[in-house]
C-alpha cells in the first residue's frame, strides 16, 4: 500500500522541525508527504523548504495556500489531494515513533475490514510547563498492550475518543467521508464516525506518538457559555443527520435505529437550554443519563442552564 502523510502547518516554527525529523526517520518511510501551509507569519515555510532541501527528501513537498484557510478546511482539502492508499494526517507539533508507520500499516493491510485504525500516545505536553497530564477525554483508558479492537457503535457513538494525529486510514473512507461533510467538519470526528457507522473503526493499543498540547492548540478549546453550547448542539444535530443517512444507504436498521435515539438526545438538550425546563431536566438526568460521555457533562448542562436561568 502507498503511504501519505497530510501535515498541516500554522506559525509552527518552534516546533515542526523535530516533527518533520520523526517523519524522515521512520522504519518505513512514507512514499509521500505532503505539507500545507495556511499562510504562516512565521518562519515556517522557510523551516520546512531548508529541511526537504537538507536532506533531499523526494516524495516531500509543502503548498503554501493561496488565503489561509483554517485547519478543518486544511485538513480536508489537504488529505484529497493525497494518493496515498493509506493517509497519516498529521499535527506539525507532535513528535512521532520510529515505527508508527510500520506497525499501524502493517495491521491495516493484514486486516481489510479496518477503514480507520486509531492508536494511542505516549505522553502530552503544555506549553512551558513541561511534561503533564492533559486531563481531558483523550487521557482516559490508555494502554500499551499492542492489542487490536473493534470499536462497536453506542449511545456514546458521537464522541470522539482519539485525535486526528494518532489515526491512519484507507482513501475509500475518505471518499465514503465526503459524502456525507459540511462545512466546518473537522476531518477527525468526519472520520471516526463515518468509519464507526460504516463498521470499520478499530483501536490500536500502542502509543504511536508524543502528543504535545499546549495553549497555542487549534483544536481542542472548551466551550462553556450557553449560546456556544448551543451552537455546539446545533452542530450534533447536523451530525445526527448526516449518519442518519449514512446507515439509510447501507441498508444498516440497526444502527439507524441507534442514531434516531441518539438525535433524539440532541433534540431534548437543545430545547432545554432553550427553555432551562425542569422537566427537560429530569428527562435527561433519567432517561438518557447514559448519552453522555460523562458525568461531569451532564452535570455542567445543569450547572450551565440553571447558572443563567
Amino acid at each position: 500500500m502507498k503511504v501519505s502523510i497530510v501535515l498541516c502547518s500554522y506559525n509552527g516554527e518552534k516546533y515542526i522541525e523535530e516533527q518533520l525529523d520523526s517523519l524522515r526517520v521512520q522504519t518505513r518511510p512514507a512514499d509521500e508527504v505532503m505539507i500545507f501551509d495556511d499562510r504562516s507569519t512565521d518562519r515556517t515555510v522557510k523551516i520546512v523548504q531548508d529541511f526537504i532541501r537538507k536532506y533531499e527528501l523526494s516524495g516531500w513537498s509543502i503548498e503554501v495556500n493561496s488565503e489561509n484557510k483554517g485547519w478543518k478546511r486544511n485538513f480536508m482539502e489537504g488529505m484529497q489531494k493525497a494518493s496515498g492508499d493509506l493517509i497519516f494526517p498529521c499535527d506539525q507539533d507532535d513528535v512521532w515513533m520510529r515505527n508508527k508507520i510500520e506497525k499501524m500499516s502493517e495491521i491495516i493491510e493484514k486486516n481489510n475490514n479496518i477503514l480507520l485504525l486509531t492508536a494511542n500516545y505516549k505522553s502530552s505536553y503544555v506549553c512551558g510547563e513541561g511534561y503533564r497530564k492533559v486531563s481531558n477525554v483523550f487521557t482516559r483508558r490508555n494502554r500499551d498492550d499492542e492489542s487490536v479492537w473493534k470499536i462497536e457503535a453506542d449511545k456514546k457513538g458521537l464522541y470522539i475518543m482519539r485525535p486526528g494525529c494518532v489515526m491512519a486510514f484507507r482513501r475509500e473512507l475518505l471518499d465514503l467521508c465526503l459524502r456525507y461533510c459540511f462545512d466546518e467538519y473537522p476531518h477527525d470526528a468526519l472520520l471516526w464516525r463515518t468509519a464507526v457507522i460504516a463498521g470499520g473503526l478499530y483501536r490500536y493499543e500502542y502509543p504511536c506518538i508524543v502528543w504535545r498540547r499546549h495553549e497555542d492548540n487549534a483544536s481542542g478549546q472548551k466551550e462553556h457559555q450557553v449560546n456556544q453550547r448551543l451552537e455546539n448542539i446545533c452542530y450534533y444535530h447536523e451530525v445526527c443527520d448526516k449518519l442518519i443517512q449514512l446507515a439509510k444507504d447501507k441498508g444498516d436498521q440497526e444502527k439507524l435505529v441507534l442514531l434516531k435515539k441518539i438525535k433524539k438526545f440532541w433534540i431534548l438538550r437543545k430545547h432545554f437550554y432553550e427553555t432551562r425546563s425542569i422537566r427537560d431536566a429530569v428527562i435527561l438526568m433519567t432517561r438518557y443519563l447514559g448519552y453522555y460521555l460523562t458525568l461531569k457533562m451532564a452535570l455542567g448542562d445543569l450547572y450551565i442552564v440553571m447558572r443563567n436561568k
